[in-house]
């Protein structure tokens, strides 16, 4: 049982690198494109880029959650 149970998480680790490792990329790519489609101020779009890049998780959900609409 404890073999399997290490054998599998042997398998699962690989897979699971790779998303926390895609994940952000792919947010920060979605999160600017969709920056830069916004017609927000140019002040505005500026803070969001800043918050979008250095907070790779966090910054892209945030945007997609509020900032594209809650912000003129």
């Amino acid at each position: 049982m404890v073999c399997v149970l290490i054998v599998a998480v042997l398998l699962l680790l690989p897979l699971a690198h790779a998303l926390f490792t895609i994940l952000p990329i792919v947010l920060v790519v979605a999160g600017i494109v969709s920056w830069l489609t916004s017609n927000k101020a140019t002040n505005t779009k500026l803070l969001w880029l800043i918050v979008i890049i250095l907070a790779p998780l966090l910054g892209p959900l945030l945007w997609f959650l509020w900032g594209e609409r809650h912000t003129t």
